[in-house]
Formats: structure tokens, sequence, C-alpha cells
């Protein structure tokens, strides 16, 4: 592109020191991607020609916290191609130091205001405006470009060829005419690394084989790896874990690869396969030693040397390419990546990938996401086994038996919990507060059924394409925002309740004759009001936290919260306290109340010694003591989970993390189990209603008998 620029002042000054600053934003989303500096060094010339190549990084600059300069309405930015620094204003304001503010009334609302010359804004126009204040419509010819992409002028004149293409992801060309080939690898049977690097290289009989290296970064759980790639290739070589496998070898290129990779695959480094005596020879001298080992080592289908790799035919011959591999993949930006995560990128000079090795349990493109910040979910445990646009009958096992157990537990729940509702709803288990609380806590596990059904549906159908890309979105969103919480807000709510029954069955125990039940049903009242109100606003700061993160390499949508190390204490604290808290007023009740009850029998019979009292007092309370021994053994495994999960992304304790997972969701689906039935008195009421259902049903067949 050839520009014309003139000095700010004429005459210039040749005393002062001339450049050129170049600020590259990315058109779409208007974002800053980086600034570069030329220095115009001959003065005394009337005319200077500068002729710069300017290599344009994928990933955006980001503010460098090296910088001494004081920016007051802006960040502090390095050069990308100087060991120099500059603030880089905010829209809006100028000046060295950003502190001169600036009339950006001129400049289109959508754009971006970045300085001003002769009165006039300069003004950063978005991919639908162009002109020198934004407010021309952007119009291309129609059918430009192809494969839904998008049409942009790429210069200010706007002529009628003077556009570009934006293309989505899986297209390329100038008119985003071609699609780019796709793997699909799968990992068989080898521990699932942090990152993977992938080697194409395509043969040609008229140049030397061309190798292009890509990055890609795996999340928690990930086993299948996908890949988009513009040119043919005919060899695909993985690295993992510092280990190399074939991957593919095709004589002809195809646009669609699904391929996995085993240690069956593997090719062995040269340094396990030569003595040193081989290994300190010159490159060149060792080729035949390559040769010598195919012919002996049958069982071998390739290694990799320090330059090379080599196939060993099916004639025991080698074949040997040039292989480029960097020994250092390590950004050369350290404010990349956030919360200590390492920083890699697939070429020195010029990357076109750049990814971010999290520490455990941090996940999205900088580690900027905590995968924990909700507790163990079901998105961060399954989400890597849905199949996107895959019906359910062609999902993986995993997905359709978690499919199965999720309708099971909600039959079972769903009868349970109307059962329940109807033992509690009658007047006679409603004379004190425990009877309002059970028949809140039926009301609570009769939502959680619903929310963890819908929790498993919804993500499976955020997965799918059936109902639009609009529509899709909005599941997604539904799905983190109201399901995921509410989840856990009711979950913790029937914890509590039952909390509140052992705390007023203790008091009707300790307080005796004293016991005022018409107060204990006020509290209730006020207790179940009050409970979700506060529990609501204990998950406030994660509500603000909570958002959808699109990945968009893996085309799938995360429900994340931003990690903070405030929150990150704040969450477990909460989650702790909403386990425990409960499981011990439960526990301590039902403790509290055998004793103290075998204490006054005893006192009152001396029929029998102490040991024969708690006897017949724990089998006359035991229920007391079997409902939270139940949750406790139920929900354990889920706090395991909540302990352990180190979000490795190796799936060996997949089932497990599964099983704890739909585990937890069983007390909630027993809660008539639990509640009703171990206690003779609620057990009774049940069969009362069973008696007054089928009375009418009786006295019916009895009529029809008599006529």
């Amino acid at each position: 592109m050839n520009q014309y620029l003139l000095f700010p002042t004429r005459p210039k000054n040749v005393s002062k020191k001339y450049g050129v600053r170049i600020d590259v934003f990315e058109k779409n989303k208007l974002s800053y991607a980086g600034s570069w500096y030329f220095p115009i060094d001959f003065l005394f010339l009337p005319v200077n020609r500068l002729a710069v190549s300017v290599v344009i990084s994928r990933h955006l600059s980001h503010a460098s916290s090296n910088c001494t300069s004081d920016c007051q309405h802006g960040s502090c930015i390095k050069y990308s191609n100087r060991e120099k620094h500059f603030c880089r204003c905010f829209s809006g304001w100028s000046g060295v130091h950003c502190n001169i503010s600036m009339n950006c009334e001129l400049c289109f609302s959508g754009s971006i205001c970045i300085g001003s010359s002769k009165n006039q804004s300069i003004c950063i126009c978005p991919a639908y405006k162009f002109g020198p204040q934004c407010i021309i419509d952007s119009l291309c010819p129609i059918d430009t470009c192809q494969n839904n992409g998008r049409c942009v002028h790429s210069h200010m004149s706007a002529s009628e060829k003077d556009y570009i293409c934006i293309c989505p992801d899986q297209f390329y060309g100038s008119k985003c005419q071609f699609s780019k080939s796709k793997v699909d690898v799968s990992l068989n049977d080898i521990k699932i690394p942090s990152y993977l690097i992938a080697y194409f290289l395509t043969l040609s009989n008229q140049s030397n084989p061309t190798n292009a290296i890509v990055i890609r970064k795996l999340t928690l759980f990930q086993q299948t790896v996908t890949f988009q790639i513009t040119e043919p290739f005919h060899m695909m070589i993985t690295q993992v874990n510092y280990k190399y496998y074939l991957a593919v070898l095709q004589h002809s290129p195809k646009t669609f690869i699904s391929t996995s990779i085993s240690p069956a695959q593997e090719c062995i480094l040269s340094d396990l396969l030569f003595n040193s005596t081989i290994l300190k020879m010159p490159q060149y001298a060792r080729f035949a030693a390559y040769y010598e080992l195919c012919g002996k080592r049958h069982d071998l289908s390739c290694f990799v040397d320090e330059s090379y790799f080599c196939l060993c035919t099916n004639d025991h011959h080698a074949n040997c390419l040039k292989l480029i591999r960097y020994s250092n993949f390590q950004c050369s930006s350290k404010t990349y990546c956030e919360n200590e995560a390492q920083c890699l990128q697939d070429h020195p000079v010029c990357p076109s990938t750049r990814i971010c090795v999290c520490p455990k349990c941090f996940f999205g493109n900088r580690c900027q996401f905590y995968a924990k910040g909700l507790g163990s979910t079901l998105d961060e445990i399954l989400g890597y086994e849905f199949k996107n646009k895959i019906p359910i009958s062609r999902q993986p096992t995993t997905v359709q038996v978690s499919a199965i157990v999720t309708m099971v537990i909600f039959t079972i729940g769903i009868i349970n919990c109307i059962l329940s509702i109807m033992t509690f709803s009658r007047k006679s288990t409603r004379k004190a507060g425990c009877g309002l609380y059970l028949l809140a806590s039926s009301i609570t596990s009769l939502l959680t059924m619903v929310l963890f059904t819908l929790k498993f549906w919804f993500l499976f159908l955020s997965h799918q394409d059936l109902l639009g890309e609009r529509n899709q979105k909005l599941i997604i969103n539904v799905n983190c925002m109201f399901i995921e919480t509410l989840l856990k807000m009711v979950s913790h709510l029937d914890n509590w309740f039952n909390a509140c029954v052992a705390i007023e069955r203790t008091l009707s125990v300790y307080q005796r004759a004293n016991f005022d039940r018409s107060k204990m049903k006020r509290v209730a009242k006020g207790v179940i009001i009050s409970l979700p109100i506060i529990m609501g606003c204990l998950f406030i700061p994660q509500l603000l936290n909570l958002h959808v993160f699109e990945d968009k390499t893996e085309e799938r949508s995360w429900c994340v919260v931003t990690y903070s190390p405030r929150l990150q204490m704040y969450t477990y604290t909460l989650l702790f306290f909403h386990y425990f808290a409960p499981l011990f007023i439960n526990l301590m009740s039902a403790t509290f109340i055998i004793i103290a009850t075998t204490r006054q029998r005893a006192l009152t019979k001396s029929d029998r010694n102490i040991w024969g009292h708690f006897k017949i007092k724990f089998k006359q309370y035991k229920h007391l003591v079997i409902s939270p021994t139940i949750i406790a053994v139920l929900t354990s495994p889920y706090l395991i989970i909540l302990i352990v999960l180190d979000c490795n992304k190796s799936s060996n304790r997949l089932w497990f993390y599964l099983v704890g997972y739909f585990l937890s969701f069983i007390p909630a689906a027993s809660i008539f189990i639990t509640f009703v039935l171990p206690s003779t008195l609620y057990k009774q009421e049940f069969w009362n209603i069973i008696i007054s259902v089928r009375k009418p049903f009786y006295r019916s067949r009895l009529n029809r008998q008599k006529f």
C-alpha cells in the first residue's frame, strides 16, 4: 500500500526527531492489535520514502507492566518492533500523557476517536462504515463474499474494487470460497496434556516439503482436538507430552479427517534408538544409520531426529523429511497470559497461534476463568463428551448413560416429591414448625429435580443446532445464569430446611412441656420466607462474575466465573459452610435427642440399665440418625470431587466424577423415603391419605355391585 504523509508543520524543523507510528485495529470488533514505530533518519532530504513491512499477529497487544510513563487517560503500550513505550490514549483524549481532551462529536457513535488534525477528528470506522467521519454506509457488490464472509472496504476511498472479505474460521480465500481442511484427532490411552503441537507436512515434486506448525490448547476433560488447515497436507505429526505420534499419512489430501493417536503410533526419538557414537556424528553422516535401523527394526514405523522425521517403509527403508522444530515456544510477551500461566506460540517471530498453558483449574484463552467457581458442575464433567450437532442416539456412551440416569432420577424424584408434598400438606403434620419445614423441603426437592433435568437437556441442546443461532444462545445463557445458579440455591435451601427441622426437634426435647408449637410455627413461616432471600444475597458476588465464555476454537460455550483470589475463598467458604453446617446440626441434634430422652427415661424408669434405655430410644428416634446419615453418605462423593478434582485433562476418573455428581441428587430424589417412611407419625399420615383416596373408589364399587 502506498501512502503519502505530510509533516505536521511546514517547513519541517530539522532539529526535531520525526517518525511514523502505525496503529493496527481488528476491523470486526475495533480491538486494538498493536503499534509500530519507524523513525525518519534523513530529515535533510526533501522527500523521504519508507519501505516497511509490518508483521501483524492474530493476538492483541496489552498494557505493559514495565512502563515509566504517566498515562492519565490511556494505557502504556510497548511498540511491537522496538524496546520503546508510549501512551495510547482512550477515545476522546490526546497528548503525550493523554491529558488533553478532544472533541470527538464529528465521529460516528460506533467508531473510535484516536486524535485530531487541523480541527478534524481522526476516526477509526467499524466494518459497516467508512469515510473521514464514519458516517457513510459501507456497501459491497452483491455476493462479493461467499460462505457468510463479511465484506469490508480496505481503504477510505472505498472504490468498487477496494474491498476484502473477512472469512469465518472454516473458510478462506479472497472471497471465502475455499473450505479449510478439518482434522479431528482423538487421544487414546494417552495422558491428556495441557497443549498439543501438530506438524503438517505437504509433499511436492516441484519443491521441497513445506512444514506448518499449529499449537492447540486442551481444556478440561478434552479428548478430541480439532484443527482447521488452509493448505492441503499429506502427513500430520503430533507432539504430546514431548513424544511424537504419526496421526495422518495420506496420498491425496482430504477435506475432513477423523483419526486417533495411541502409544502404538509413537515415533520414537533418535536419542533412544542410537548409541552415543552415532549421536555425536554430524547430521549428514547419520543417514546410513537411519537406513540400517529400519532394516533391522521391522516393528518400527517412524522415528524423529533433531531435524528430520523418518518413515520406515513397507520395504524397511528409511524415508526422511526435513522437520522444522523449535526448541523454544515461549512467547516474547509476558503480559498476555493471566494467573501465572505459561505462554506459548507457534513461531518465534511471526506467530499465528498463541496459547496460555493454565495452572490447575484455570481455563480460557488467557487463563482468566476459574473452573471451580461454582463448585463442580456438569459443564466441567461432561462438557467435552458432547458432540456438536449429533443426536442423542449417536452420542458417546457417557452422554447416553447420563441421559438415562437423569431421567431415572427425575422420575423417582418427582414421585417422591409429590408423595412427600401430599403427606406434609395435611394439617395434622403441620401442627408445629417441623411440618412446614418439611413441606418447604419437599417443594425445593421438586424444584431441584426439575432444574437438575433441565440442566442436562439444556446442556445437550447447547451443542445442537435445532432451534437456530439466536435461540441456541438464549438456551446457553439461561442454562448458565438461571438454571445453574438456581440449582445450587435450592440444593442449599433443602439442606437448611432439614437443619431447621433438627433444631426444632432439639428445642422440643430441651423445653419439654414449655415447648410452644404455635410460636415455632410462626418462626418457621418467617424462616421459610427469609431463608431464600438470604441465600440469594449470598450468591450475588458469584452472579456478578458469572457469564458465558465462547470458545471459538472448540466451538463450545462454558458457564464460567472470572477468577479472583477473594472470590475463590468466598466460594469455597460458602460451599463448605452450606454442606457441613446443616450436616453438623442434624447429627448433633440426633445425638442430643437420643441422649437427653435416654436420661429422662432412666430417671423415671429403673427397670433397665442406661444402655437398655439407650437402645429403646435409639430405636424410637432412629429416623433422626438415618436421614442425615443417608444424606452424608450420598453427598460425600460430590464433596470429595470438589476437594480432589485437580482439573487434570485425563478422563480416567470421568465415571467417578459422573457417579459422584448424580449421587449428590439422590437425597432430593428420595425425600419421601428418607423422611416419611422412617417416621411412624408421618408414615401413618401417608396411609391415612391412601385410605381417604381409596374410600370413594371403594364406595363406588359397592354401589355398582348392589345394582
